[in-house]
């Protein structure tokens, strides 16, 4: 389980499309749209991962986040070993 946070953005400014001989041009000025917190479960044995998209990244986002994985991902396992990566919530 990993977690993290990523800014929404949208460009301000229409990137002008490639021509022939010059690349795709685009502004560096964007619009700001907030933050989301993203929290990833994985299970590289499998090949398989998860990301849930929280507006927020509080205790009780990332225990939503463990019952959604318990109860639609493993509803039969009597034991699953969860290893967090720098979890402060």
């Amino acid at each position: 389980m990993d977690e993290s946070s990523r800014q929404i953005v949208a460009d301000q400014i229409e990137p002008l499309p490639m021509r022939p001989g010059r690349p795709k041009r685009q502004d560096d000025k964007y619009v700001r749209h907030g933050v989301r917190a993203l929290l990833m479960f994985y299970n590289p044995i499998d090949g398989w991962r998860r990301v849930g998209c929280r507006e927020s990244r509080t205790r009780t986002d990332w225990a939503e986040e463990v019952r959604r994985l318990l109860d639609e991902d493993y509803p039969d396992a009597e034991c699953v070993t969860l290893v967090c990566d720098n979890l402060n919530t």
